[in-house]
């Protein structure tokens, strides 16, 4: 990815970080609600996309990101789609682990 994209997205996750919402950020059509949100950067001919959740309290999950080279306006391909739903299921099992266990030990 070029510089500038990676700066573009790294600030935008920052945002999120912060508790704000990137203009450039959207909800993923076909994720129920707003937890999954996509990050577009389009630049010259090329889009890029980042996906990231932020369904939980204590993280910001980044699930893929990757150059859109489908020409479907506002479709995302479906290996991406696939590979975002294991990696959101892994980011639940993950956040479950660690921060439930993290819960606990502070009660």
């Amino acid at each position: 990815m070029k510089e500038e994209v990676q700066d573009e997205i790294g600030k935008a996750l920052q945002r999120v970080q912060w508790g704000g919402r990137p203009q450039n950020a959207t909800p993923l059509k076909g994720f129920h609600g707003a937890s999954v949100q996509e990050i577009k950067v389009d630049e010259d001919t090329d889009a890029y996309r980042c996906i990231y959740t932020v369904q939980f309290v204590e993280a910001i999950y980044v699930l893929h990101v990757f150059k859109k080279k489908s020409h479907e306006k506002n479709k995302t391909p479906k290996r991406d789609r696939d590979l975002i739903v294991l990696r959101l299921r892994a980011a639940e099992e993950h956040y479950r682990r660690i921060y439930a266990a993290n819960e606990e030990e502070k009660r």
